[in-house]
């Protein structure tokens, strides 16, 4: 009877085994809480294609858009952990159950597979404000009392968030204006609706080459390429303030170990590859990787951060 057991239970995890072989074996699903150019839509598509070679199937991207991301992730979190789909999560998401009554999944059960990136920032004024530098800005917030309107990419955004914690952590006010997007936000600001924006060089770089709006610091660990002439937070005075923004992937819960493992060390590769970093560097992301580990504490830890910053400057969602 105990050799039947044993019998039994090797069959049992040789069946195991190759169940785990066989995958992937269907095209994987990746999603996108957020709209076509969003640093998470950029972050995953330039790793997709190596993805899908270097696992032997098709990576397919999809952005589904709305509720802060939850919409997006809450397909993810629905989803059997069978290993073919995953989910870009993101800094915005982190802060999101501060921002919430109830969510309906938990973010705390999604299995960190990889970090992507971390997203610098660039902090830019409209070019008749009277500031050249972060510290002038600083000093401008708050002579003008709150005077003076911020724009976001929307409630609860990285551009959002950001501004609030540089807000706070120099003890200056200003007005926040949300947008329907960084583009938008943008605009605003070479237009002159608002005076100051925090987003990505993506979004900053075109109404910068207009003359309408200067960027005076990067919140980033060095100097982007395409602004070479625009110092760092650290190199300003500022480098206690940290308002990165960042780009993972997260799996169902019930993922198998082996998955993870063989995602990560895929992810790890795409960002080791030249015309892939090349591609992210480019639009103002530093590719980061490390192990589904090294994710999972930095999740916690930026999860209890921008829950802090929502509920110290009492956000609230629309």
């Amino acid at each position: 009877m105990k050799r039947r057991t044993m019998v039994i239970s090797g069959l049992g995890m040789a069946l195991h085994g190759v169940a785990q072989a066989a995958w992937p074996d269907k095209p994987l699903r990746i999603l996108v809480p957020g709209l076509a150019g969003s640093p998470a839509d950029v972050a995953v598509r330039a790793v997709s294609e190596f993805l899908a070679a270097s696992l032997g199937q098709p990576v397919v991207v999809e952005n589904r858009g709305g509720g802060m991301g939850v919409l997006g992730m809450g397909i993810v979190a629905g989803s059997p952990g069978d290993g073919h789909v995953f989910g870009a999560m993101n800094l915005q998401l982190a802060a999101v159950p501060a921002l919430r009554k109830s969510m309906p999944f938990d973010l705390g059960k999604l299995v960190p597979v990889s970090q992507l990136t971390l997203e610098g920032p660039v902090l830019a004024v409209h070019a008749e404000l009277p500031v050249k530098s972060m510290a002038e800005l600083i000093s401008y917030l708050k002579a003008k009392g709150g005077e003076v309107p911020y724009g976001s990419a929307g409630v609860a955004s990285p551009s959002h968030l950001g501004m609030e914690l540089l807000l706070r952590r120099v003890g200056a006010a200003a007005r926040h204006i949300p947008f329907g997007g960084a583009a938008a936000a943008a605009t605003g600001l070479a237009g002159g609706q608002i005076g100051v924006a925090m987003m990505g060089s993506a979004s900053v770089l075109p109404v910068a080459a207009t003359g309408r709006v200067r960027a005076i610091a990067v919140s980033a660990d060095i100097r982007m390429d395409k602004l070479p002439a625009v110092p760092t937070f650290a190199e300003s005075g500022f480098g206690d303030i940290d308002v990165q923004g960042w780009v993972g992937l997260v799996a169902p819960a019930g993922t198998p170990t082996m998955v993870v493992e063989r995602v990560n060390a895929a992810v790890n590769a795409a960002l080791r590859d030249p015309a892939v970093r090349q591609r992210l560097i480019g639009v103002g992301s530093l590719p980061r990787g490390g192990s589904a580990d090294e994710f999972a504490r930095f999740m916690l830890a930026e999860m209890a951060r921008w829950q802090e910053v929502v509920r110290v400057s009492q956000i609230q969602a629309d």
